[in-house]
């Protein structure tokens, strides 16, 4: 039996989120997962285009469950802790930097991946487009993204 599609906005409301707006954020800032322990919305910047906004929503979803609440990366989380115990030096110091750079730049890696996945997932090809438009750097985000949607859609054909 088939299922039907959630759009993003039930897939949302499915982990208990809301989804606000607001119109004072700076430009830079697209939206956010709100940052208490007990996440409860999604905030995001009503001045930016539509996809804009919904890839944001959908990336700000994969962040709440995939990271949010979750010790991820352990093997760099006790590398920081080591390199802590030599903090004096400043080698320590900048690997540490570098560390949780290489941590943050994962995560957000990852939640672009999932949020272009559940984009396509949600066949809201229009707001991709329109996305791709804006930020043709990410065209091989997409590639990859459509390609894991194809291989998941056979695989639960297959495998039902």
């Amino acid at each position: 039996m088939k299922r039907p599609k959630r759009t993003l906005f039930e897939r949302v409301e499915y982990f208990g989120l809301t989804t606000e707006y607001a119109d004072d954020l700076p430009d830079k800032i697209c939206g956010y997962l709100d940052p208490s322990k007990d996440a409860r919305f999604i905030m995001i910047n009503r001045n930016h285009p539509r996809s804009e906004q919904n890839f944001t929503i959908a990336h700000e979803l994969a962040h709440y469950i995939h990271h949010h609440g979750k010790g991820c990366f352990p093997l760099i989380i006790i590398l920081i802790r080591m390199l802590k115990a030599f903090s004096s030096f400043k080698w320590a110091s900048n690997s540490i930097d570098r560390l949780r750079q290489f941590r943050s730049g994962l995560m957000e890696g990852e939640a672009n991946f999932i949020a272009m996945c559940t984009l396509i997932h949600c066949d809201a090809m229009d707001d991709v487009n329109d996305y791709l438009k804006r930020h043709p750097e990410k065209k091989m985000l997409f590639v990859f993204s459509k390609t894991a949607v194809f291989i998941a859609r056979i695989d639960r054909f297959i495998n039902p």
